[in-house]
């Protein structure tokens, strides 16, 4: 599943990348409540790649963009409820206005809970970026540069607004990440490839 924002405003029933906290709420009580089994990207993948049966009722949580409200407003829901997730950062974005800073990432981070992935340095399209050391620097750099913030290996990668290529695909892989995600790839990708995971955009 895709998040993105967590946060109270009238305009969540018209944006659809935003949910209520009071909404977000009731959706990870009724994944508690009725037993669904919400493991980590990092598992997920694990069944992927050794070709085993995905439990039944199983769901992976993911957020993009590392907007602040995904600390304030999310991640004490999935405290409360004891629930795994993503959350892709954009690694220049921290610490700015509206985003989450560095202490906060390493807080969730540390949590067991919460695993950090990269959205490159800043949401760029990457099949738009024609100079290679540049993508490199999206893909590469972000990774190095989050992985000394946190002090763990960043094996989780987000394509930022879905957008990759298969150049792009296997830059990500070189770079040591063990697992991609998208929105919708098309049929080109099979669903039990790593590095293109297709996910579900949630709204309120």
């Amino acid at each position: 599943l895709m998040y993105h924002y967590v946060f109270d405003t009238d305009l969540a029933k018209k944006d659809k990348r935003i949910v209520t906290p009071e909404t977000f709420e009731q959706q990870m009580r009724f994944l508690k409540l009725n037993d669904y089994n919400v493991i980590s990207l990092e598992e997920f993948a694990a069944y992927i790649r050794e070709n085993k049966m995905v439990p039944r009722n199983t769901l992976v949580l993911t957020f993009d963009d590392g907007h602040l409200d995904n600390y304030t407003n999310a991640y004490p829901i999935l405290k409360k409820y004891g629930l795994k997730a993503t959350m892709f950062v954009m690694v220049d974005s921290l610490g700015e206005p509206g985003f989450m800073t560095k202490e906060q990432v390493v807080e969730m981070s540390n949590s067991g809970l919460i695993t950090i992935g990269s959205h490159t340095l800043g949401e760029r399209h990457l099949p738009s970026i024609s100079d290679e050391s540049d993508l490199r620097r999206e893909i590469f750099y972000s990774k190095e540069k989050l992985e000394r913030i946190l002090g763990r290996p960043v094996e989780c990668f987000s394509y930022p607004i879905g957008g990759f290529n298969e150049k792009i695909r296997q830059m990500v892989i070189d770079a040591g990440y063990s697992v991609a995600v998208s929105t919708s790839p098309g049929l080109d990708y099979p669903d039990d490839d790593p590095f293109v995971i297709k996910r579900v955009r949630i709204s309120e």
